[in-house]
């Protein structure tokens, strides 16, 4: 017990930036030799269930998916909903898309974008996104994404928030800076908010293409 805890102690007391590098090393060597680092993947029950479902159906069969989540959880629903879709279309199924929340329509959209061109579907035809009218219900969301631009152009969001993740980088890099150089200790910084509405859009697509926004 007395070494486990010299051993946390040792860890607590050490260079906060061997901490830093270490972190790095393990985000970056995965990245260079993926090869050394794959993890066996296995389906679970209900993945399996689901698939066997969707086998189970016969070409031209109709079936109604609903997409509920947004831009927040995006990377992690998204690629079961575009997994789901090669699977429906692959099997020439009629597909029916709805979202009881309103960021899932144009996460629909952006499913769909990606996976139809590559079976031939067409919309209207081979499936439908069975949104809601635009400005029946007002939405704002958080974040600067190509997405949520797209849907302010087609007035299905009205406000996002942009956390401004420049101002974020730009203090925090200049921040461990001073506490490197001057041994200054760290500060809560407020960088504030921006939020953005429809007739902000050009303008601010302008600042992305400079990775600013």
């Amino acid at each position: 017990m007395d070494i486990l805890k010299k051993i946390f102690i040792a860890l607590g007391s050490m260079d906060r930036r061997f901490i830093f590098l270490l972190v790095g090393f393990s985000v970056l060597l995965p990245k260079l030799y993926p090869d050394f680092f794959t993890l066996p993947i296995k389906a679970s029950s209900h993945s399996e269930r689901v698939f066997a479902e969707i086998d189970a159906l016969e070409n031209g069969a109709k079936v109604l998916v609903s997409f509920e989540y947004g831009p927040s959880t995006k990377p992690e629903i998204h690629p079961s909903a575009i997994a789901l879709l090669n699977h429906l279309f692959s099997k020439d199924i009629k597909v029916y898309a709805v979202a009881l929340w309103p960021d899932g329509n144009f996460m629909a959209t952006e499913a769909f974008s990606a996976v139809a061109e590559k079976y031939g579907k067409q919309y209207g035809k081979d499936y439908v996104n069975l949104g809601y009218k635009p400005g029946e219900i007002l939405l704002a969301g958080f974040d600067l994404v190509d997405v949520v631009f797209e849907e302010m152009d087609k007035g299905y969001v009205q406000l996002t928030v942009d956390q401004q993740p420049y101002y974020q980088g730009y203090m925090s890099v200049h921040q461990l800076y001073l506490m490197n150089k001057y041994g200054l200790s760290a500060l809560d910084i407020n960088t504030g908010k921006a939020m953005i509405g429809p007739d902000d859009v050009k303008k601010i697509r302008s600042f992305k293409g400079l990775s600013v926004r």
